[in-house]
């Protein structure tokens, strides 16, 4: 990370040089004796300029670098935050999905509240409430039941994959019964989906929105099935 500071230490060296009298050469002329106080002014002078630049190029870097680090994670993973229900009126501020079982999905953020303000996002997963793993019900129980908490979350990655399907089926194996945060893809099965590169669909993807609609999930498997060509947004854990 680079600094500009603004400072021209050449401009600060200027200004502690002093012109010399102009004397004009004659025969044998009188020695002057040097003026000590002056010299050691101007030593004073030369010394606090330099230590004025040192201390300001310091202070500056010094708080652009605290700067970064406040930043609330982006992509860490996993990341841990702390978390007081009080501070936001007793209240989390958030929905959860317990389906699956060894984590909850954050399914809901609420504007204001207490996980808003540590910028968790939608689709991140809680593994550990107060550094403790537990099935995805025993996670939530501790999250009504405690004040504050320390929360370790995981945030998926996202991605954009066009699934254009010439007439054949997508050959997604799903359950859209289960009300989960978007479609959750338990296997692929024969269709057009398995043929394309591999890695592109994996088991526990989650399909979140078709053409950038977000929809249930059997609404998100409709809008698969009746258009031939699609844009799928994917949370990959």
């Amino acid at each position: 990370m680079s600094c500009c500071c603004g400072v021209d230490e050449g401009e600060a060296t200027t200004v502690i040089i002093a012109s010399a009298p102009n004397v004009t050469q004659e025969e044998d002329p009188p020695m002057a004796e040097p003026d000590m106080k002056a010299s050691a002014g101007l030593k004073d002078a030369a010394q606090e300029a330099k230590t004025e630049v040192k201390t300001e190029v310091k202070t500056e870097v010094k708080m652009e670098v605290k700067e970064v680090k406040e930043k609330a994670p982006e992509s860490s993973n996993p990341y841990t935050i702390n978390v007081s229900k009080a501070a936001a009126g007793g209240k989390l501020g958030a929905g959860l999905e317990t389906l699956l079982t060894d984590f909850c999905v954050i399914r809901r953020v609420d504007a204001g509240g207490a996980l808003a303000k540590e910028n968790v996002q939608i689709g991140d997963r809680v593994i550990k409430v107060d550094g403790e793993a537990k099935k995805a019900s025993a996670l939530a129980k501790m999250i009504a039941d405690n004040e504050t908490l320390e929360l370790t979350l995981h945030r998926p990655e996202r991605k954009e994959v066009v699934l254009e399907k010439k007439g054949k089926r997508a050959g997604f194996k799903v359950d859209k019964s289960m009300d989960t945060h978007g479609l959750v893809i338990q296997d692929l099965l024969d269709g057009v989906a398995k043929d394309m590169p591999a890695g592109t669909f994996l088991a526990n993807d989650r399909i979140i929105a078709v053409d950038g609609k977000a929809d249930t999930a059997a609404g998100l498997l409709t809008a698969i099935s009746k258009n031939d060509k699609v844009t799928l947004t994917l949370l990959r854990y």
